[in-house]
């Protein structure tokens, strides 16, 4: 069977970019994608992937989003392929042309639902303006494209519940995947650890202000792609961390790993995030992890087993931290089988049940 992949952009290293090179690995499939970095493919673990650009597009906010919708329309490759994957707000487009078709939906896209109210805020008088009739434009497109999806899977419970409320579509789960056999417990170190994408959503803010009350040291790992209503966001950040707080940009797996394995544990604090593998990464380290109690976090850590989920406030944060680093070690093997749970072998098999191989 020839199977196709089509994902978003591979700007920066997220868990989406890591689902969709890992299925396109399962499948010995080609990827399809925009704005192509070569180091995002070896970042993620995938650097010998046979991945394909589709074009650059503009880097300017909505503008770049715009583009991409209609790269991803035109593109039409139904006569090479006889299976496509669609993975990403933007690659869904191409299911129009391109059947038969999987959306493997992340979430839909957040800034037209569940963010747009919040995103609004963060946006000067003009920029409201031109959002708000973006957004009123390209919703409608959003919603027209999801009928050209034949199937749809989600990477969580929370995911198929957006599904259910914006689209109106069923859908099937696929939880995202872990290669745990990489992962290795190191005794912890002096730093704690936050891994994610410089965007608003991730709410890092709380994390500045709940390491700047503690003077414990974090490391943030992570980065944003050109044009994502969210370089202002980033710059903000860095511009008023405390001094205990380092930003590492993107980080390489191998280090990544490195980190893992050394840090004393994982802090989260998206809202309402979609999935979350950084939870399963760290917990197949052995790393406690401390999440706000919302989304996909609920999906994967244990409260009081494997860290803690707590209020999404800077105290609440601030205090389980302090009651976690009571008993670090004391976490490490029911992390680990947590983790379990979501290894790529079980990945794996239930992909290949789900595409007819």
């Amino acid at each position: 069977m020839r199977v196709a992949v089509f994902h978003d952009f591979m700007e920066t290293v997220g868990g989406a970019e890591k689902v969709a090179l890992n299925i396109a690995d399962i499948l010995g499939a080609k990827v399809y994608t925009l704005n192509l970095r070569p180091n995002v493919l070896e970042h993620a673990g995938f650097k010998d992937a046979d991945v394909e650009s589709l074009g650059e597009t503009v880097k300017k906010p909505v503008l770049k989003q715009v583009h991409a919708t209609r790269i991803f329309s035109n593109a039409d490759y139904t006569r090479d392929y006889d299976l496509f994957i669609m993975s990403g707000n933007f690659a869904q487009y191409a299911c129009r042309n391109n059947h038969p078709n999987i959306l493997y939906c992340h979430s839909p896209t957040r800034i037209f639902y569940d963010q747009y109210e919040n995103t609004l805020k963060r946006l000067g008088l003009l920029e409201r303006q031109v959002f708000r009739t973006w957004v009123h434009f390209h919703r409608r497109w959003d919603w027209n494209s999801i009928k050209y999806a034949d199937r749809i899977l989600v990477n969580s419970l929370n995911i198929k519940a957006r599904v259910k409320d914006y689209y109106a579509r069923g859908s099937n789960i696929l939880y995202p995947q872990v290669d745990t056999r990489k992962y290795e417990h190191k005794p912890a170190e002096d730093f704690w650890l936050s891994v994610n994408r410089i965007y608003p959503q991730k709410r890092i803010e709380l994390q500045l202000e709940a390491f700047k009350k503690l003077g414990e040291k974090l490391l943030i790992a992570g980065g944003h792609g050109e044009g994502d209503l969210s370089e202002y966001y980033a710059r903000s950040l860095m511009r008023k961390a405390p001094t205990n707080v380092g930003f590492l940009g993107e980080v390489g797996e191998k280090e990544m790993i490195g980190l893992y394995s050394r840090c004393r544990g994982l802090v989260c604090t998206s809202f309402e995030e979609d999935f979350g593998m950084t939870p399963i990464e760290a917990m197949a380290s052995g790393k406690p992890v401390v999440a706000v109690d919302e989304g996909g976090y609920r999906e994967t850590v244990v409260d009081g087993v494997t860290g803690r989920l707590v209020p999404a406030d800077v105290n609440s944060i601030r205090n389980a931290i302090l009651e976690v680093e009571k008993n670090l070690e004391g976490y490490s093997s029911a992390c680990r089988r947590q983790a379990a749970k979501f290894d790529s072998r079980l990945f794996r098999q239930r992909l290949l049940e789900m595409v007819g191989r």
